[in-house]
């Protein structure tokens, strides 16, 4: 006869198990990241120099990560200042204060376009044991006018065409998207234009 609780200790130990596995990948991955910005700015190449190590905690789904990066000094001609930099973060790309990894920002983004709840999500990711508000202010975080208003400054390239045909197209698509706590279904037209191909037909 199977033992449930037999099961359910074994299934909670491979969890522990997948979570410090993944933790200590994370922390190697990052130390040699580290390491190798020590070795490209050692002895003042590049004009920094190092001045000890600082640690930052970061919410993973594996659980919270301490990790000590290099912090390092150079002087700046423009403010005629020494200041401190992190190399590690700027590699990275990680913000300044911020506790939350950006690919668990794209999960979460992924998951509120799925129309899953927050409470949902919390459940995805127990260990992150980040609360609601904080998933509604990650979401609050992408500026869709803004990236639109970017993307339209995008220059492109003309192209020479070699026919006289131009081809129109429209593509429609539905999301699921959180506004003032509901969930409403949106639409998005895209438009392009293409002048055709040709398609080489094979007979064997």
């Amino acid at each position: 006869m199977l033992n449930i609780f037999n099961t359910i200790n074994f299934r909670e130990k491979v969890n522990t198990d997948v979570n410090e596995i993944g933790k200590k990948l994370i922390l190697e991955e990052w130390e040699r990241t580290d390491q190798e910005l020590r070795k490209q700015n050692c002895n003042g190449q590049n004009g920094y120099i190092m001045w000890g190590k600082r640690p930052f905690t970061e919410k993973t789904e594996y659980g919270d990560i301490t990790f000590f990066r290099t912090l390092f000094r150079f002087f700046n001609k423009d403010t005629n200042k020494y200041e401190f930099v992190f190399l590690f973060d700027k590699k990275v790309g990680r913000k300044k204060r911020s506790r939350i990894s950006i690919f668990i920002k794209i999960a979460i983004w992924k998951l509120m376009d799925s129309a899953k709840r927050q409470r949902d999500i919390m459940d995805m990711y127990p260990k992150l044991n980040i609360s609601k508000m904080t998933i509604t202010n990650i979401n609050k975080e992408i500026d869709f006018t803004k990236l639109f208003k970017e993307q339209l400054k995008t220059k492109t390239e003309k192209i020479i065409v070699q026919t006289p045909y131009l081809y129109a197209g429209v593509d429609d698509s539905f999301s699921n998207l959180t506004k003032y706590r509901k969930i409403e279904k949106n639409m998005f037209r895209t438009a392009y234009f293409h002048t055709g191909y040709d398609e080489k037909i094979c007979i064997y």
